[in-house]
């Protein structure tokens, strides 16, 4: 999504592109954090955040960082960072999941349950 933005700023036609973001009843953003944001990009995202938040619109967020890491994810701006938190976390409910992944859980589930091939026929009583 910041990369669709600074894309759509480079090419004058910004406006258009946040006032798609803030259309939608929902906008759902996953795996903030997940790659770090230029100053643009940063600065980008804040803004759709904040025409969303002044809307009272809706937003699904997903991150694995911590909030103490999220100066990081906004080109090391602290101060972007704590702004934007404060705009999501003013009226939010926090679902904080912890443990291992879905994808994660699934692959020890496939892997206890997969067919091991005995290496010795005697072994298992059967001859091949």
């Amino acid at each position: 999504m910041a990369r669709r933005l600074a894309k759509s700023m480079a090419e004058n036609r910004l406006h258009r592109e946040i006032k798609n973001l803030t259309r939608p009843t929902l906008l759902i953003i996953d795996e903030v954090g997940y790659l770090t944001l230029d100053a643009t990009q940063a600065s980008l995202l804040f803004q759709v955040l904040c025409q969303r938040y002044e809307k009272g619109q809706a937003i699904v967020l997903t991150s694995n960082k911590a909030f103490s890491d999220w100066g990081q994810i906004f080109a090391n701006d602290p101060i972007m960072a704590s702004a934007a938190l404060d705009r999501l976390l003013h009226r939010c409910t926090i679902i904080n999941i912890r443990g291992d992944s879905y994808r994660l859980k699934e692959k020890r589930k496939a892997s206890k349950t997969s067919f091991v091939t005995p290496t010795d026929s005697t072994d298992s009583g059967v001859k091949l």
